[in-house]
């Protein structure tokens, strides 16, 4: 029978967190890699925004994620392990570097770097330009 656990305290059913338990196939040790993972990503984003400029459109969105994802694939290519190609580490880089520039992708375009709640959408108040008429 699968049992509860509360995903910020690890408990069962004596947790007392205000938030909705997880059920199923979550076992303690795999929330715990979960949450190793979610603060890596969020150590990956607070790195990546320090260091870059926030992204400025989807379209810039979509490209840097499509160049994490492309670097990621590049090491599922690479990846062998009959022939000793074990490139699971650098996919793991990858992948949390993908997931940190999904995050920054809301956080800059979608929320505009405001918390969230605060606005959902760009809020750009630029006019959109006329396409010219030929004629």
């Amino acid at each position: 029978m699968p049992v509860d656990y509360c995903n910020t305290c690890f408990k069962g059913d004596d947790c007392s967190c205000p938030i909705v338990k997880l059920t199923g196939n979550l076992t303690p040790q795999k929330a715990m890699n979960i949450s190793t993972i979610l603060a890596e990503v969020g150590e990956e984003v607070m790195r990546a925004t320090s260091v870059y400029l926030p992204l400025n459109s989807p379209h810039e969105a979509h490209s840097v994620i499509e160049e994490e994802f492309d670097e990621f694939w590049d090491e599922v290519k690479v990846y062998n392990l009959r022939k000793g190609r074990d490139t699971r580490p650098r996919m793991r880089e990858e992948l949390i570097q993908l997931a940190a520039m999904a995050v920054r992708a809301v956080t800059d375009v979608i929320d505009n770097g405001k918390p969230t709640g605060e606005t959902r959408g760009n809020t750009d108040t630029a006019p959109v330009q006329a396409t010219p008429t030929v004629g």
